[in-house]
């Protein structure tokens, strides 16, 4: 399938898109950021369906700046952690995600193992 295939003809930044493998997105995305202390919707973005998430991003930090918000806490999905919120973010700034999931085909998992401080010093003689 193209990648900028029209699905509509009335409203032609309609797209395909994926947030998933197993979940397709036709038409637009809605990225919503919410007040998680009082539960109020501070702003929202929308994008096409085929744009990455971390696009949404920028639209949503410019209507942060009129009421002069600043946050201190973000609780995102896997797919912001590209955005500028986390690459460029200042130290103040604690970011919340969902970690991947560790599959491991009846193997040990992570937390079988644990390392131990070895030195090793290789004698080389000095001419």
């Amino acid at each position: 399938m193209a990648k900028d295939r029209r699905i509509s003809i009335e409203y032609p930044d309609m797209r395909h898109g994926r947030k998933s493998s197993s979940q397709k997105i036709n038409g637009y995305k809605r990225h919503v950021l919410k007040d998680l202390d009082i539960g109020v919707i501070r702003a929202v973005a929308l994008t096409k369906a085929n744009t990455p998430e971390s696009a949404a991003t920028v639209d949503i930090s410019r209507e942060l700046k009129f009421p002069h918000t600043q946050l201190s806490e973000l609780h995102i999905d896997r797919a912001y952690l590209s955005s500028h919120w986390v690459t460029e973010r200042s130290e103040n700034l604690k970011i919340f995600c969902k970690s991947w999931p560790v599959i491991n085909f009846g193997r040990f998992d992570k937390n079988a193992f644990f390392l131990i401080g070895i030195v090793i010093e290789l004698a080389v003689p000095i001419k």
